[in-house]
């Protein structure tokens, strides 16, 4: 293949107005320009106002479809389904797409019988989050789309374990692809401190206006902390205010509630890094919501995007919640008294703010490299996901790193040919599986700690790796541990004559538990 990987891209949602689906349709699109990827992105509905348009269409190698002034769609509704993948398929008859990122049920639906079907990236956010909701209808129409997934793009661990576990066309198309959260375009605030603060605390809300959101309620979040003696602002970004078809007047004591509430200032949509930009500014980001969520797989991107402006959240203790941040984080409300009662710890403990700021951004400085191979290297032309690594300008330190680089992978190698010869199989086993490898190497550098008092003073919290193996090298500090099947974490002591290997998911799912 001599021309550029090329992709259809298909969100199913309105680029009007700002949501997270729209975050998302900018977040994938960007992902894949990124790589190298020709992207055309079709739009669903006629454009009212460029300001997500225009981030798109700005990116190399994207062009974005408009089917209501190309002649492609019928009148000027938003595209149903059906049409959508009319329309995708002309597209494709055109300039053949080697892959088809589509996201919403009804839309991977009727994509699935399409033409389309085998190149399809599938990402669904509407569907069942746990055993007991599954259907034997809804597990017909998973199988089906799962058929015709090349991939089935899941957010989480936890969604792809339940669709794998669910629905066994899943096995084998189910992958992580975790949120994207973009680089800000602007230097990031100094926020003045909370305690003695003589003007507003500064709280922040973007997405959509929806019951399970908590939007209505957190309108009053302002008078309430004015009861407290706190003066505080809520920002709210986004103009989708959701029908309620159970509670008919909810769309409209929302929109009341957004333009008249005391303390709240609403902005409407705007373009994102200009979200961005406005919640940098804020001390603290709002992402609680209705119970009923607390048993999503998904995570919120929302979340992801404080932590990277340095915006700790207010949000529900929720499992996935307290694996990303820890259980004693500070700031897990459950309703609108909890939200008073953190704000005010916050403003007068300032260790309190510290600790959930400490627990929102990353605590560990890092440098990853990919698989150091030339660019016009012929087994990369086929692949999507290749992009030349960014290099600091430090003498030497590319040399350096990729003869490091080359010396544990050729480890890894034999590593895994030992593993297949005690599997009973040819030594080339795992060679052949990866021939193409993503392998990358991380260069750690984890701030000294003299005790380790808090979770938050940990350089990396628990986890567990996702590929075949890892192999690390420490430094004599020591600091890394492993836990044991008894749950006992077990020190690993440094030694500058070893290396410590990590079996991964991966390998643990190829060998079917031996590893």
């Amino acid at each position: 293949m001599n021309r550029p990987v090329s992709a259809l891209v298909y969100g199913d949602v309105n680029l009007n107005i700002l949501d997270g689906s729209a975050i998302w349709v900018q977040s994938m699109t960007e992902a894949l320009s990124r790589c190298g990827v020709s992207v055309r992105v079709l739009l669903k509905a006629p454009i009212e106002t460029p300001r997500l348009v225009d981030p798109l269409r700005s990116l190399a190698g994207v062009r974005v479809v408009d089917p209501f002034t190309e002649s492609m769609a019928v009148g000027r509704r938003p595209l149903p389904a059906p049409e959508a993948v009319r329309i995708l398929e002309s597209l494709d008859a055109t300039e053949r797409a080697d892959l088809v990122v589509v996201r919403g049920l009804r839309l991977v639906t009727a994509a699935s019988s399409s033409s389309l079907a085998g190149r399809l990236w599938t990402y669904l956010t509407d569907i069942p989050q746990s055993p007991l909701e599954f259907t034997p209808e809804a597990l017909e129409q998973l199988e089906a789309i799962a058929e015709a997934s090349r991939f089935m793009l899941c957010q989480t661990e936890e969604l792809r374990d339940l669709l794998e576990a669910m629905v066994p066309a899943a096995c084998g198309r189910s992958v992580l692809w975790s949120p994207v959260v973009p680089e800000p375009t602007f230097s990031l605030p100094m926020r003045p401190a909370l305690e003695g603060r003589t003007t507003p605390i500064q709280l922040v809300y973007t997405g959509k206006f929806a019951p399970l959101w908590n939007t209505l309620p957190m309108t009053r979040l302002p008078a309430l902390l004015a009861e407290q003696g706190i003066d505080a602002e809520l920002h709210m970004i986004g103009d989708k205010i959701h029908d309620v078809p159970d509670d008919p007047d909810w769309s409209r004591r929302m929109r009341e509630a957004l333009e008249g509430s005391p303390g709240v200032v609403w902005h409407g949509g705007m373009p994102r890094q200009s979200a961005m930009q406005l919640t940098a500014a804020a001390d603290l980001g709002l992402s609680w919501r209705a119970p009923q969520m607390d048993a999503s797989l998904e995570l919120s991107t929302k979340v992801l995007e404080f932590g990277a402006l340095g915006v700790p959240a207010l949000l529900n203790r929720t499992p996935m919640h307290e694996h990303l941040l820890g259980a004693d984080y500070p700031l897990f409300v459950a309703d609108e008294s909890d939200i008073v009662a953190a704000i005010a710890q916050v403003v007068t403990q300032p260790q309190v703010y510290a600790d959930a700021l400490a627990a929102a951004t990353a605590s560990a400085e890092a440098f990853s490299m990919g698989h150091p191979v030339p660019p016009s290297d012929p087994a990369l032309l086929d692949l999507p996901f290749y992009a030349p690594t960014p290099w600091p300008d430090v003498p030497n330190f590319r040399q350096r790193a990729e003869a490091c680089y080359q010396a544990m992978f050729a480890l890894a190698r034999t590593v895994l040919r030992a593993f297949a010869l005690h599997l009973g199989v040819t030594p080339d086993f795992f060679d052949q599986l990866s021939r193409n490898t993503y392998s990358n190497m991380r260069l750690i550098h984890y701030p000294p700690q003299e005790t380790v008092a808090h979770i938050t003073d940990v350089g990396v919290r628990p986890h567990e790796d996702q590929g075949l193996i890892t192999l690390l090298i420490q430094d004599m500090n020591g600091g890394l541990a492993v836990r044991g099947p008894d749950g006992e974490w077990l020190p690993v002591v440094p030694s500058t004559a070893a290396a410590v290997l990590n079996g991964a998911q991966l390998l643990t799912r190829w060998t079917n538990g031996r590893y």
